[in-house]
């Protein structure tokens, strides 16, 4: 009888949180119900609450749903402008992290993906000509990836060494299955995508242009970027496949480092 009372009070409790969101939101709403974990940010998308985080294993206690998560005052997201054509998109909810917005000459594409789409964010976005494509560096930032692909047509890139049956709940619609691959971002000049490991089997580096976006196999919110959760065999194969890179700057879900300094972490050209 408890069960069943405490799945009536979850139902309610979800039609009224879309309603409420609803009359304040001007996004239209999602297609598939979608959760958020308040602690980490993974996203669950199925009808009912989870009743644990797959990531961080919170209760369902810890859930959002995606379309209130939207307009919460929680849920800002930062814009920065980085160089040209590259845009830092910060999350503070949840954990927090960055994902970066590239703007190639044949369209934009994010490397990783935010914990979720606010209307401002949305609009920014729109401004700059949408999201074509989304390259995850590893399968804890999938983000508001399903979102994305719904408002913007977005098509996305995993490297199926992370095809994790109960964390990968978001779409994915292109599963790399190479060391090294070459995603051209709908032509152009492609962005290289180097399989590293360590932190998840899957984990992956991309490289374009002198940049280098590693998700975050580095931490340094506060400080100089340092590796973080990442193997030692996978720290001396991603310096040995980086060595002949020109790298000018490291762009993490943790911070970003330019410039020379990158040289000491990598042991790689910088410029």
């Amino acid at each position: 009888m408890e069960a069943i009372l405490s799945q009536e009070t979850r139902s309610k409790s979800k039609r009224k949180g879309r309603q409420e969101a609803a009359r304040i939101n001007p996004l239209p709403p999602p297609e598939r119900e979608e959760w958020v974990c308040r602690i980490c940010g993974w996203h669950a998308i199925q009808e009912s609450q989870p009743e644990e985080c797959a990531l961080c294993s919170a209760g369902p206690g810890a859930f959002i749903q995606e379309y209130e998560m939207e307009v919460s005052p929680e849920s800002e997201v930062q814009i920065e402008a980085l160089d040209e054509g590259l845009w830092s998109l910060k999350s503070a909810f949840a954990w927090g992290h960055a994902s970066y917005l590239l703007e190639k000459p044949t369209g934009p594409i994010l490397i990783d993906c935010p914990d979720v789409f606010t209307p401002e964010l949305v609009d920014f976005l729109k401004t700059r000509g949408g999201v074509h494509q989304i390259l995850y560096c590893h399968h804890h930032f999938l983000g508001a990836g399903q979102r994305a692909r719904q408002l913007f047509s977005a098509e996305t890139f995993l490297h199926e060494e992370d095809k994790h049956p109960k964390i990968v709940t978001v779409p994915v619609d292109n599963w790399v299955a190479t060391e090294e691959s070459a995603i051209n971002g709908r032509g152009g000049e492609p962005i290289r995508g180097l399989l590293v490991g360590g932190h998840t089997p899957g984990s992956t580096f991309f490289h374009y242009d002198g940049m280098l976006f590693t998700g975050d196999a580095f931490s340094g919110w506060t400080g100089p970027l340092e590796w973080y959760y990442t193997e030692l065999t996978a720290v001396q194969s991603a310096r040995k496949k980086l060595a002949d890179l020109p790298i000018k700057g490291i762009y993490s879900c943790c911070g970003h480092l330019t410039r020379g300094a990158s040289r000491q972490i990598l042991g790689s050209k910088s410029r």
